[in-house]
Order: structure tokens, then C-alpha cells, then sequence
């Protein structure tokens, strides 16, 4: 399964707490990852949600303070990839993990200045598309709770217009699972690393 995938990377990057989110229809994968994963501590949540907004509020608020890496289900990347988002360190700003691999339905296209800080998200092209990995801070819940969006994409470009920092993470080669065929360009891309 496609969560293995994602905890198996976070366990051999010394990851050893996660908050999972999973909806309604999904608890037979709690049972799957405590059978799986026994020696990470594990905390889950099972919501079925409105949004993918909603399900990043829900697990940045349960992970509490500090520094997270949070990192959708579908996005298929190599061990270095998460060992540089885990040593993002950037205070209080929050970072997007980055990658030139478009091969997406709906990417969202990140521009970026010299800094590394994004300027602009959302549009029909650009060099970087956003790789579902992100690294932020615990206080980041006070601006969660400032509204509602109907994606995470939205809030994410709320927080790029109204001048909060948002730097940009330029990671490899990301795989987004959300097509069968994308499927095999997963296989393959694991098989080589």
C-alpha cells in the first residue's frame, strides 16, 4: 500500500512518531499499519473530511508544537528526498518540498525568487510543481484556524498572497500516484532507487 510506502521511507529517516489521518471507510489500514509498523509510534486519525485542507489542519494540530514533516499518501520519493525535508529547518516559515517531474493532473506550478522563497503558486506552467511534502511549523495552527478553504492549495496560495514566507524546497524526482498508469511509473521509480 501506498502508506507503507510513505512510513517505510519516514522509519529509515529516523522518524519515529506519525499522525496518519485516514476516512471512515479506511480502518482496516489502522490495523494494517499497527500489525506493519510496531516500533513507530503511531497516533491516527478517522474522519472521513471535506477537503484536503481540512485533513492538514486535523493532523497539524494533532502533531502539536515544533517542527513537522507532513507528506501526502500518494507521493512516491527517494530516502534523501525526505532526509532534506526533515532538515529543513526554517523557523517558523513553512517550506514545500519542489520537483520539475510534471506528471500530474492538477499540478500546482510554484515560482520561486533566488532566495528560495515562493512568490507565486497556482497557474498553467512553470518549472517547479509542488511534490506533496511539506515541512512546518507547529504555530503554523494559528493560521489554520484564521479560515476555511476548500483545498489545501488554496490556503496554501492564501499564505504566498497575503506575505507570509514560504520557501521552496527543490527536491528530485517525485512520483504523484493518482492514476492507474501512474502506478507503473511508481514501480519503475522505486525499482531504481
Amino acid at each position: 500500500p501506498l502508506v507503507g510506502h510513505t512510513l517505510q521511507r519516514f522509519q529509515k529517516a529516523g522518524v519515529r512518531r506519525v499522525v496518519i489521518i485516514f476516512n471512515s471507510a479506511e480502518r482496516s489500514c489502522v490495523k494494517w499499519v499497527r500489525r506493519n509498523f510496531p516500533d513507530m509510534k503511531t497516533e491516527f486519525i478517522v474522519k472521513s473530511t471535506k477537503s484536503s485542507f481540512e485533513s492538514f489542519c486535523r493532523v497539524v494540530k494533532k502533531l502539536g508544537p515544533g517542527r513537522h514533516l507532513v507528506s501526502t499518501v500518494d507521493s512516491i520519493c527517494s530516502l534523501k528526498d525526505i532526509q532534506k525535508m526533515l532538515s529543513a529547518r526554517a523557523n517558523r516559515k513553512v517550506c514545500l518540498g519542489l520537483t520539475t517531474f510534471v506528471d500530474d493532473e492538477k499540478p500546482l506550478f510554484a515560482g520561486m525568487d533566488r532566495s528560495g522563497r515562493i512568490v507565486s503558486l497556482g497557474g498553467k506552467s512553470g518549472r517547479w510543481v509542488t511534490a506533496g511534502l511539506y515541512s512546518v511549523p507547529g504555530t503554523l495552527s494559528g493560521a489554520l484556524s484564521k479560515g476555511k478553504w476548500d483545498s489545501l492549495r488554496l490556503f496554501l496560495g492564501h499564505l504566498v498572497q497575503s506575505g507570509y514566507t514560504v520557501n521552496g524546497i527543490k527536491l528530485s524526482h517525485i512520483v504523484d500516484v493518482d492514476r492507474p498508469e501512474d502506478i507503473k511509473t511508481a514501480e519503475n521509480f522505486l525499482r531504481s532507487h
